[in-house]
């Protein structure tokens, strides 16, 4: 069996955790419980556990000096923090020390349970010609990634059959709805180790909230992009709904965790048949663009149709001021070249988000040619991923 070691200086967090858990189940074992953090050093210098977990703070030896002390000892221990202190820089050097999992309390019994289950699997697999009894639940997961993977890269045409049999994802007799989790910074960069923080929050509380109200789902993950597929009975719409809303609460409450992020998502339209697929992924994107009319940190679910913009009087306009503010060195130009884009999107009635992203961009390549920068990729890299949710004020502010 795997050995288990809780260490927390509250007594009652230590029987908690062993009450939540079926261990046998998971055949793990509680090999010993410390109050502090040396001896909790010390017996996993003697008894050499496969998971350690911890809380931060502690007496005598904090919990980041134990989680260090520990991979010296052993590298190869799990590790998983419980704490109180939702501080992102407890997180950020949780991290650095190879801890990704990392769980608030008060103790959700599913997420507790679901993170011992991921652990238990990198256990087997890492055990010599060990044989994951996850697996069965691993590979339809894994396999329903890619599908969003080949959506993703362009392909749009899907059989029923080819869904259910490549992919194991099943479509016939049920709604699919694809869905876009966005991240919005409020300013400054989000490193590697936030995103780690970020990618395994967003894909446990995806499990425990979103999965089991739905037949089948998956959530892939990309940049500052999450891509999700619902598959759910036709007419139970309301509660995938729901649960898209209580997963976005839970991150809102994880916040302290991940640093100033801002998260969206963007609903896409039920479709029922397999190759509608790409039509789902679209609308979702188009929905969560909206953030930049309506807001972010909502469920977004409609886009209006697309409207009438005067796309090259508007950029004729920012062109020559530009270049104008350019030729004589003057920021003036360029500052008038910002406000005249602006309000001439803000003008325009029922304009979409995409409408406004695609025109931020467009203007933005025709600075950086003007100005002689010649790294375009980089450019729009940067463009959707720092900031693009802030170019323009939501409804409610315009209406102010």
């Amino acid at each position: 069996m795997w050995k288990v070691i809780i260490a927390d200086d509250e007594k009652l967090i230590c029987r908690l955790i062993e009450t939540l858990v079926d261990w046998e189940k998971l055949n793990m074992r509680i090999a010993g419980k410390a109050e502090n953090g040396l001896e909790a050093l010390q017996m996993v210098r003697e008894l050499r556990p496969h998971l350690l977990i911890t809380d931060i703070r502690m007496p005598g030896c904090d919990g980041l000096d134990l989680i260090r002390q520990a991979r010296e000892l052993s590298p190869d221990i799990e590790i998983v923090i419980i704490s109180g202190c939702a501080h992102f820089e407890y997180a950020q050097t949780a991290i650095a020390y190879g801890v990704g999992n990392y769980i608030l309390k008060p103790v959700n019994q599913a997420e507790l349970n679901k993170t011992l289950q991921k652990i238990l699997l990198r256990l087997e697999e890492k055990s010599e010609g060990g044989a994951s009894r996850g697996g069965g639940q691993t590979g339809p997961q894994r396999l329903r990634e890619y599908l969003i993977r080949d959506l993703l890269d362009g392909r749009r045409e899907f059989t029923e059959e080819e869904l259910a049999q490549n992919y194991q994802f099943h479509v016939q007799g049920r709604c699919v709805q694809a869905f876009l989790l966005k991240l919005d910074l409020d300013g400054g960069e989000l490193g590697g180790p936030a995103r780690s923080i970020i990618r395994r929050k967003a894909e446990e509380l995806f499990q425990t909230t979103v999965l089991p109200v739905c037949a089948e789902g998956a959530l892939y993950l990309r940049d500052f992009c999450g891509y999700g597929l619902l598959s759910y009975p036709d007419g139970d719409r309301d509660r995938p709904r729901h649960a898209l809303r209580e997963l976005l609460s839970k991150l809102e409450a994880n916040k302290s965790l991940f640093g100033q992020v801002v998260f969206t998502i963007g609903l896409g339209r039920p479709v029922r048949r397999a190759r509608e697929l790409g039509e789902s992924v679209a609308t979702a994107r188009l929905a969560a663009d909206e953030r930049l009319i309506e807001g972010r940190g909502r469920l977004l679910e409609e886009a209006p149709a697309a409207a009438d913009i005067p796309r090259q009087a508007l950029l004729n306009r920012y062109t020559n001021l530009v270049y104008h503010g350019i030729e004589i060195l003057d920021g003036e130009p360029l500052r008038l070249s910002r406000e005249s884009l602006r309000a001439g999107v803000l003008a325009v009635p029922r304009i979409r988000g995409q409408d406004i992203l695609e025109l931020v961009l467009d203007a933005g390549r025709i600075f950086a040619l003007r100005a002689g920068a010649g790294d375009m990729d980089a450019f729009q890299a940067r463009c959707g991923q720092r900031g693009r949710a802030r170019a323009f004020p939501s409804t409610s502010q315009r209406c102010a």
